[in-house]
């Protein structure tokens, strides 16, 4: 270093070492793009843009997704610790099959969480949607012909708003992300009618327009055990 001069118009000043501070900023991009791709496959799993049992090359992925290699292998590094895909030992990767049993299981996992929700819902549940889920539960109770499609669509939103309720976010997201692994299992569920669905979540509702915390939960719990029966009789052949 260049002694600095103690007079003068000029004095020399050390340059700083930005290495640092570059080296940070770099581990931040590196961070958010890996979030990025983690997030954008993450919800390609879920809404079956990359269905079960899908076999892609990190190759093929990383173009798929237009991303380098590196945060492509972060991401699925997170992905397979969640269950959602599988290494293979030639490089590919395999989005998971959620089998009979990962449901039947996840029903278990469920029933204490939705429980849960309901029970802290029941304090400050919306009434215009309350009333909104009343409706819909209330068609499908009376229908002889089950509208698969539409069903589908009102179970997420009853179960979707009962846990954003619950005011917990990580509860939310446990419930959700639980919910959209169970949908991932390939078992063609052909119910007849869908009458006593509606019939239990009409149960759960009038405890949440009551603010009967207890008796919605026990609504919950009667219901998820319920939709665990009937998945049980289906597969047994009562059809």
């Amino acid at each position: 270093m260049r002694p600095v001069a103690k007079s003068g118009p000029w004095r020399y000043i050390e340059p700083m070492n930005h290495e640092p501070v570059l080296q940070a900023h770099i581990a931040t991009i590196a961070s958010s793009v890996s979030e990025r791709t983690y997030q954008d496959l993450r919800a390609r799993i879920m809404d079956g843009r990359l269905a079960p049992g899908t076999v892609l090359s990190e190759r093929r992925l990383a173009e798929l997704i237009d991303i380098s290699r590196t945060p492509l292998r972060a991401a699925l590094g997170r992905l397979e610790g969640e269950g959602l895909v599988e290494r293979l030992a030639n490089r590919s990767v395999a989005i998971r099959r959620f089998s009979v049993e990962d449901l039947l299981e996840i029903l278990v996992v469920r029933r204490p969480l939705e429980a849960e929700a309901a029970a802290l819902a029941a304090s400050c549940f919306d009434r215009a949607q309350l009333e909104r889920l009343e409706a819909e539960a209330e068609s499908f109770a009376r229908e002889a012909e089950p509208d698969f499609e539409r069903f589908w669509d009102h179970d997420d939103r009853f179960h979707d708003a009962i846990a954003a309720a619950s005011g917990h976010p990580m509860l939310t997201h446990l419930i959700g992300d639980l919910r959209g692994k169970a949908r991932m299992c390939h078992v063609a569920r052909m119910p007849r009618t869908f009458r006593a669905q509606g019939e239990e979540h009409l149960r759960v509702l009038a405890a949440l327009r009551a603010g009967a915390s207890e008796r919605a939960r026990q609504a919950m719990q009667a219901h998820l055990d319920a939709v665990r029966r009937r998945l049980v009789a289906w597969l047994g052949g009562e059809r």
